[in-house]
């Protein structure tokens, strides 16, 4: 910074290298000076450089002796102040000032260049507005004023939003609590409130009462007095009943506020008993100009109190108040600190691990004075507690506030606030490593009913952190410190214990969901899910079991969203642990099913060779029930098409599959449904294809309990069949209608399925430009979902979209990669599809030329499919 505005206070001047590391390091030898300007030189440079469209600005012209900016490359405000100073233009300086040079920067040229420049403010007599300094007004008065308010050393950074929205919610309630967990800074963004509504006139005083380390109403009474008389008041008499000593310190009050517009700040009141609140209503009785701001980390019993609760500091994006918090404290302890594209991703890592926390934030920019950002950063990605205890101050002021001196003491103080019943909770949600609602918790087999106080404490207490709301409820987690010191006294096989009870109570709580399975609820689910999959401490045997019942319980959901790849991995490991290590007493029905499911979830997933391998060992015989051997046949039919392209073979399996189960309603419709498909794609019959998806309707009404996901996936068929047919506008209005519904139950699959069905039908319409806007949206949904087929499909629908705007070189690279995965991931071309691809293979010849089209289409197979993606989304 202090180069950069060294070079811009004189912008048409080459400044010599020696003369510019004698200003920024007075101190250091001529070596170490040199040295210290080219490495920041080297970060200036590709900061002000840094490309934003492909192509590199020059800011900075250098060469063996001096440095100067390039023409035009930075405008600063003080060379234009001191232009119009010069030209006597009162107006325009009073616009161009803002305010202290350089705040917070003491070096010597600083203060003499600051000085000079006050005195040309003196000299224009510019008004006092043109002369406020560009401080934020969050951090407050450069003189203390006597408000009773603590102060602060460090500037407030990244909380003046904040402040100002807390300021706000004050000045609309005469009782407002702040509450949140430790470290969230509720302290210091309330007094910078108190003191912005001073500024504004809303009160003309404040009292500030630290609450901290009171544990009785004498304890906290005996604080009110002493911060309303400024430490003149006599102490309270402790042998007083609690009614005497509230009224006492309200009479008190009456007297140091009486007629005077206040604000009492009362700070830490979560391990004070109830009875101490009680003083708040008392205090507003007899002082109707009074506010009251009371910070905590539990939620209080109040009635006619308003809550407001402050956020972490946001980490993403280039200049995130995270990231500008941690170079500030950072730059405390190290003054040439620099965020560069050296260390700028292990900032940012670090900045995601500790979750926005300023607290945190401070602690870890502390640390840069002994460890660089790459150290830290691999420091706190390690496992356990151990790391964040790291995150530690010390020094004189530790002892005013040992609750903040560290995340272990900040841990720990909550956590002495817990009731027996709560800190076991604690402990199962701490083993969980991922969120939970409620209703899951009250699965768990070591959960002591009742579940829901033990919950609703640990919420009040701000230690459970909301992570999603399924609509039914929401979803919590640990924040990772907590998790951490939670675990750390817990033995291993306690731990190991928890886990195994959260997949008993998740498979146990997927069972309540049939046969609804609202897929938001779902969604939540899945990182625990996939984090029991995950656990390494499991051997084989026993991961192959937890993953099979995992993955059985959650078939129903599977319908309509397809698992993640490491599910789908893991639920194959476990099968083919089955098939070569059968233990003792191995259940076949179990065996089979799992057996079924990976094959379905294999096939949807574009793994043709595996699915058609697994399909060859359903052991059909070991399913009980008919339906089930009737589905199995059916999957095995639809893997002979779908792999194979073997109409034949799949006719003869869906014979058999009738004959299991011909009277059962979902079997019946969904055999209907894959004899539709064949008469669709193989015989090119749309007219008996859609016969068929309307006798399977008919057979689902039938069926009270079938799912509503099955019913929209047949209408969805009708109109895709109705758009073979030729009438592709009669199609758009059903299409519409499910997309509608898709939204509403949070069903992405059936959503991108209907999208790229919109496209197709506004393509054969004429209307390409929509064709391929509703096409993108396709693969949006498909994309964020991991869905590969329906990804597939809508990269295979922009490739001839993007041939009739012209993009011919496009058009070539998207097809070219998707009939190379499709014959790689789900097997030969049906005709038509072969077709299609010829057809826009010489297309593209024609338009780019025979070489380069080959070429294109060359560089479109060799894409991995995430490049396919972004190609296609650019």
């Amino acid at each position: 910074m202090l180069l950069l505005a060294r070079l811009a206070l004189e912008p048409h001047v080459a400044h010599a290298r020696e003369m510019l590391a004698e200003w920024l390091w007075p101190h250091a030898d001529a070596a170490t000076g040199r040295a210290r300007l080219r490495q920041t030189l080297s970060t200036l440079k590709a900061t002000l450089e840094r490309p934003a469209d492909g192509t590199r600005s020059i800011a900075i012209l250098a060469d063996r002796l001096t440095l100067q900016l390039a023409p035009g490359a930075v405008v600063c405000d003080v060379v234009r102040f001191e232009s119009a100073a010069r030209d006597g233009d009162r107006a325009a300086a009073a616009a161009a000032w803002g305010g202290e040079l350089l705040p917070g920067h003491y070096d010597e040229w600083v203060l003499d260049l600051r000085r000079r420049l006050q005195a040309l403010v003196d000299r224009l007599d510019l008004e006092a507005h043109s002369m406020r300094c560009s401080e934020p007004p969050s951090r407050g008065p450069s003189t203390a004023p006597d408000d009773g308010l603590p102060q602060y050393l460090t500037p407030l950074i990244g909380g003046e939003s904040a402040v100002r929205a807390l300021a706000d919610a004050a000045a609309k309630t005469r009782w407002l609590v702040v509450l949140g967990r430790g470290g969230l800074g509720k302290t210091r963004l309330s007094v910078q409130a108190a003191r912005s509504l001073l500024a504004d006139g809303q009160i003309d005083t404040a009292r500030f009462v630290a609450w901290a380390g009171c544990t009785t109403v004498h304890d906290a009474v005996s604080r009110v007095r002493l911060a309303l008389t400024q430490g003149s008041a006599p102490a309270a008499h402790a042998r007083a009943d609690t009614a005497a000593l509230l009224d006492a310190a309200a009479d008190m009050a009456m007297v140091a506020l009486a007629g005077r517009r206040a604000l009492l700040q009362l700070d830490n009141a979560e391990q004070l008993p109830d009875a101490a609140l009680a003083l708040v209503p008392r205090l507003l009785a007899r002082l109707p100009g009074l506010r009251v701001i009371v910070t905590t980390r539990r939620a209080l019993a109040t009635d006619g109190a308003r809550t407001w609760c402050p956020r972490p500091l946001p980490a993403d994006g280039p200049a995130s108040a995270a990231l500008q918090l941690f170079i500030d404290r950072a730059r405390a302890v190290r003054p040439d600190f620099q965020c560069h594209p050296g260390n700028e991703a292990a900032i940012r890592s670090i900045l995601r691990r500790l979750e926005g926390l300023p607290l945190a934030i401070e602690l870890a920019a502390a640390k840069v004075r002994m460890l660089p950002p790459a150290q830290l950063a691999e420091h706190l990605d390690e496992e356990g507690a151990e790391r964040w205890r790291l995150l530690a101050r010390r020094g004189p002021g530790v002892m005013d506030e040992p609750r903040h001196a560290s995340l272990d003491a900040v841990v720990a103080t909550s956590l002495a606030l817990l009731t027996p019943a709560a800190r076991r909770l604690l402990d199962l949600m701490a083993s969980a490593r991922a969120p939970v609602c409620l209703a899951l918790a009250q699965h768990h087999p070591a959960a002591n009913p009742p579940v829901e106080p033990a919950w609703q404490e640990l919420v009040a207490d701000s230690l459970l952190v909301e992570a999603g709301d399924d609509g039914h409820g929401r979803w919590c987690t640990l924040p990772e410190p907590v998790r951490d010191l939670v675990l750390e006294p817990l033995a291993d096989p306690e731990v190991a214990t928890l886990q195994a009870g959260w997949a008993d109570a998740l498979a146990s709580w997927a069972g309540t969901l049939a046969p609804a399975w609202p897929l938001p609820r779902v969604e939540q689910a899945l990182p625990l899910l996939l984090s029991l999959l995950a656990d390494t401490s499991l051997a084989a045997d026993d991961a192959e079991q937890r993953t099979r019942h995992l993955m059985l319980a959650f078939a129903p959901a599977w319908q309509e969203r397809h698992p993640p790849a490491s599910a789908l991995d893991a639920l194959d490991r476990a099968v083919d642990g089955m098939a070569t290590r059968p233990q003792p007493g191995q259940d076949s029905a179990v065996a089979a099913a799992a057996t079924v499911l990976a094959t379905s979830l294999d096939l949807a997933a574009g793994r043709g060779a595996r699915a058609r391998e697994l399909a060859s060992r359903i052991d059909l015989d070991a399913l009980e029930h008919a339906p089930a051997r009737a589905q199995a046949r059916l999957l095995q039919a639809r893997v002979a098409w779908r792999v194979d392209a073997d109409a034949v073979g799949a006719r003869a399996r869906l014979a058999q599959a009738r004959t299991e189960a011909p009277d059962h309603p979902a079997t019946m419709a969904a055999l209907l449904s894959l004899e539709a498909t064949l008469a669709n794609e193989a015989d090119r019959d749309p007219a008996r294809a859609a016969d068929a998806y309307r006798m399977a309707l008919h057979w689902l009404a039938a069926e009270p309990r079938a799912h509503a996901h099955a019913r929209r996936g047949l209408r969805y068929n009708v109109a895709i069949t109705a758009i073979y047919h030729g009438n592709a506008g009669t199609a758009l209005p059903d299409l519409a209608a499910l997309a509608t519904e898709a939204r509403a139950v949070g069903d992405r699959h059936l959503l991108s399925q209907v999208l790229n069905a919109t496209g197709s039908a506004l393509d054969l319409l004429g209307r390409t430009a929509d064709a391929e806007q509703a096409t993108r949206a396709a693969l949006t949904e498909a994309w964020a979902t991991l869905e590969t087929e329906n990804v597939l499909y809508a990269l295979w629908n922009l490739g001839p979209l993007a041939l009739a705007q012209g993009d011919a070189r496009r058009a070539a690279r998207l097809m070219g990669f998707a009939d190379r995965f499709w014959r790689m991931h789900f097997g030969a071309l049906a005709a038509q599809d072969a077709r299609d691809v010829a057809r826009t293979r010489r297309r593209c010849r024609l338009q780019l030329g025979r070489e380069a089209g080959q070429r294109a289409w060359d560089e479109g197979a060799a894409l991995p499919l995430a490049s396919a993606v972004s190609l296609a989304l650019a």
